[in-house]
């Protein structure tokens, strides 16, 4: 078992908490290739305080919780790829790693990645992906419309990991 990092937007990281995301698709990786069973630990928008004499421990606050009314002191967030794992608080379980093209999603594969419609899923794909997308010659074949060949993650949430 390996442990790897992953960045998650603030919506789904949402979408995570509440259950409702169990599936993610990368655009393949080298450097980062996971398999069942590897604990992927999840770097999201945050901010944190080292130990003082107000918190005892090291504090931190995640801007998925920003609608929960949470105490973020000066309202500043940090880029969750700068996230340390000690500030992790999301451990997700590997289940199954397979390989498709994006436009084989299914509408249960969309329901696992915490979209209602594949309207919503295309648009978030291409905004997360618009660097990628709009190469020095226009569109390259990572946006939704050039059907990239993706990896699939399936996961559970896992608790108990420090």
């Amino acid at each position: 078992m390996k442990e790897h990092p992953i960045l998650f937007s603030t919506p789904m990281i949402q979408a995570i908490l509440t259950g409702k995301k169990r599936q993610t698709r990368r655009i393949p990786n080298k450097r980062f290739e996971c398999a069942p069973g590897d604990v992927l630990w999840v770097r999201e928008t945050w901010n944190g305080l080292p130990a003082n004499l107000i918190y005892k421990e090291p504090t931190y606050w995640y801007k998925a919780d920003e609608d929960l009314n949470n105490s973020n002191p000066n309202n500043k967030w940090r880029p969750s790829i700068y996230m340390p794992r000690k500030a992790c608080r999301l451990f997700l379980q590997v289940k199954a790693v397979r390989t498709e093209f994006l436009w084989d999603i299914s509408e249960e594969d969309i329901i696992r990645e915490g979209f209602e419609s594949i309207e919503d899923f295309k648009a978030l794909w291409d905004k997360l992906n618009v660097k990628r997308c709009l190469g020095p010659r226009g569109k390259t074949g990572l946006c939704w419309g050039g059907n990239p060949l993706v990896t699939v993650i399936e996961f559970e949430r896992k608790e108990g990991v420090t």
